[in-house]
């Protein structure tokens, strides 16, 4: 791990964990936001998240959801470029996909 990886973990919300997180909700990438620092990878509690092959337009390797998910938020509370959201299951997501194609 890199040092300015490693130093990045010492940001106030890495490490700090839901004591009940919720088990049903989505996990949303707005995919042109990311820029693959990997930050959301370490922080998962339960490693659903690897940085996967697939780029963005900008060229940046995006993270992939594994099935583990618990929708802790913790990669949304760490995400420096907020490119990580997470809904209870059902919730509307539309808003931000619109916002998102028009930038």
């Amino acid at each position: 791990m890199s040092e300015e990886l490693r130093g990045s973990l010492n940001h106030p919300n890495a490490g700090r964990l839901s004591l009940a997180p919720s088990r049903t909700g989505d996990l949303h990438l707005l995919a042109a936001r990311c820029k693959g620092c990997e930050l959301c990878v370490w922080v998962c509690p339960v490693r659903s998240l690897v940085l996967g092959r697939q780029r963005n337009r900008r060229g940046y390797r995006l993270p992939e959801l594994r099935d583990l998910c618990i929708h802790c938020g913790e990669c949304q509370a760490i995400c420096p470029e907020l490119a990580l959201i997470v809904t209870p299951s059902g919730v509307a997501f539309s808003r931000f996909i619109r916002e998102e194609e028009t930038r």
